[in-house]
């Protein structure tokens, strides 16, 4: 944090800086909230899911003449518990460690039956202790933020800003003659709110789509994290979830545009193919081994083109496509109001999307039945009659001008230049006035999911206060691990005990079964005091303790010794020129002895 500040002061030293910083404030004031979204949306499944896994506890036993461990391999996606997986013999070499392998009453000491409360998904984790009423209002907390709170505040702000799109463009009660649908599309174009992601690619009628996803999310993690702990049928209930938003889009149709709805129903396919793959790997069918690489490249492929198609070329498309409807609904409005000023009238119309004058200016909060913000503008004839000292062509590019050389025939039509120029003045003061719609939006919208978050994030320092109140009164182990980098004390290397002959007097070992999944092999000592010392003697990649010290020895070949340092740390000591030294590197000698 010194750091950032003091880079922070240096670049604001310079001109040049100052604008950089600038900048980056203003974009960072523009963008946090959709960030914000964004990460919330990223990060739901797997909060929830590791939230709801603090609450899921077994109870793990080991018979006597066994030792648990804690650390044995288990697949991420398993929930095996047995003891052919958790418990190894205590299977005292008697070369080794003779006392331990003749005094075979000695295994039934050292290792007594084992029975204990643990986390289901960590066994290293126990449930039993003071802490885990501490973990478990942590966890709490999360989940009601994110289970309650997150849903709530979407709800809040679609209903609030597209309750103003439908009050704004009087969807279903102005324009008959244009599909309700159309006007939304057209609505979606012009007025963007930082927070439309969460409606704007939905129909309107399905414009609360978004909560339906969280539905889905959360009972999909619910079944993968709960009950597939319970049985693996429930990767069934997988599937049946995932078929049937397959059958929701099919029938429902939620989004706006045919591609996103297309790759919205691939992404279900997919997903439901994954299930059925699941299924039949939980039922051991044979299947081919190149199934799962085609799997792999279609779960990677079918988000990648959504994004691409479904979040850029088709949104671009649909706004292009609203865009020239917009314009050739400002020729026929231009011509209405040309038509009534011939006719005696006034010539009034609304820059409003509705086309219905109603008052001038910011409404704030109107009264029942609408509760909503609203801007309104009333154009007349006069209005456009009037020259302006700017001329409106700086507004638009090519593409988006109706009577560009490669418009469509359509919106080509022969219109003379005082009835373009009225249409681009009213272009730009519906614009102009959008964009007034835009900021109240965005600031009533904002401020809602401001003080959301602010809220959640009270909950969240709290949740996260409770949990390292819970790590403070968490007991210490007595499943030790002696060859990781950190924790090299006697504490853990000697198991409490202060010096390698001490140690060796008060405890028994014998090689692992089932070593952790670091190394590939490992022995445990396991001790009077009822402390166990796992030590990796070969890791995963190779790299060998074996010459310094034999599986289960209690003394070091070539006259090596481990002694405790002045700084609480442990560490191997061989004379000079020992073939031990020579025969294996520096990372065995620290950790693998």
């Amino acid at each position: 944090l010194c750091v950032f500040a003091l880079v922070y002061m240096v670049i604001n030293w310079f001109p040049q800086g100052r604008k950089c910083t600038q900048k980056a404030e203003a974009f960072g004031k523009r963008n946090l909230l959709l960030v914000l979204l964004s990460l919330v949306s990223l990060s739901y499944i797997p909060t929830i899911s590791y939230a709801v896994s603090v609450f899921m506890c077994r109870t793990y036993t080991c018979p006597a003449g066994t030792k648990f461990n804690p650390y044995a391999d288990r697949p991420e996606s398993s929930f095996d518990t047995s003891e052919s997986r958790y418990c190894d013999p205590c299977a005292f070499n008697a070369s080794t460690t003779p006392t331990c392998g003749r005094n075979v009453s000695l295994a039934y000491t050292y290792c007594p039956e084992y029975s204990e409360s643990r986390s289901w998904r960590r066994p290293d984790i126990t449930c039993a202790d003071e802490a885990t009423g501490y973990f478990y209002t942590a966890a709490a907390l999360v989940l009601i933020i994110y289970m309650f709170g997150i849903p709530l505040l979407f709800l809040r702000v679609i209903q609030y800003l597209t309750g103003n799109v439908v009050n704004n463009a009087r969807i279903g009660l102005v324009n008959e003659d244009e599909d309700a649908n159309d006007v939304w599309v057209r609505q979606m174009a012009a007025i963007q709110p930082v927070a439309s992601s969460l409606y704007d690619p939905f129909r309107l009628t399905r414009r609360y789509y978004t909560l339906v996803q969280l539905v889905h999310r959360l009972m999909i993690t619910f079944t993968i994290t709960v009950a597939a702990a319970y049985s693996r049928a429930a990767v069934v209930f997988v599937l049946i979830l995932h078929a049937a938003v397959g059958a929701i889009l099919v029938v429902a149709k939620p989004y706006v545009t045919q591609a996103e709805q297309v790759l919205a129903l691939m992404l279900a396919v997919c997903n439901t193919l994954n299930a059925v793959y699941a299924i039949a790997v939980w039922r051991d069918s044979t299947i081919p081994s190149y199934t799962a690489y085609i799997f792999l490249i279609l779960n990677g492929f079918i988000p990648a083109v959504g994004v691409l198609i479904g979040h850029i070329i088709a949104r671009r498309y649909r706004n292009k496509k609203a865009n020239e409807a917009e314009h050739a609904r400002a020729v026929r409005q231009v011509r209405e109001l040309e038509a009534k000023k011939e006719a005696g009238g006034d010539g009034a119309a609304s820059a409003s999307p509705a086309g219905a004058a109603v008052s001038t200016g910011y409404a704030g909060e109107p009264t029942s039945p609408s509760r909503h913000h609203y801007l309104v503008q009333e154009v007349t004839a006069a209005d456009l009659d009037e020259e302006e000292n700017e001329p409106f062509d700086d507004y638009y590019d090519s593409s988006d001008d109706p009577w560009a050389e490669d418009g469509s025939d359509d919106q080509t039509e022969e219109v003379d230049e005082e009835t373009k120029r009225k249409v681009k003045k009213l272009m730009e003061m519906r614009r102009r006035h959008n964009e007034r719609q835009q900021q109240v939006f965005d600031q009533h919208s904002t401020g809602t999911m401001n003080k959301a978050f602010m809220t959640m994030g009270v909950f969240f320092i709290l949740a996260l206060g409770i949990a390292f109140l819970g790590l403070m009164r968490t007991a210490e182990s007595d499943f030790l691990v002696g060859s990781h980098e950190d924790g090299r004390g006697p504490g853990t290397v000697f198991a409490g005990y202060k010096t390698w002959d001490e140690f060796t007097a008060h405890c028994c070992c014998f090689q692992q079964t089932t070593p952790s999944p670091d190394f590939s092999i490992a022995e445990r000592w396991s001790c009077a005091n009822g402390k166990t010392v796992e030590r990796g003697r070969v890791d995963k990649s190779g790299v060998s303790g074996l010459p310094i010290r034999s599986i289960c020895s209690t003394s070091f070949n070539d006259q090596c010794t481990v002694t405790d340092t002045v700084t609480g740390v442990v560490v191997l000591t061989c004379p000079v020129g020992a073939p031990a030294l020579s025969q294996t590197n520096a990372l065995a000698q620290k950790l693998f002895w």
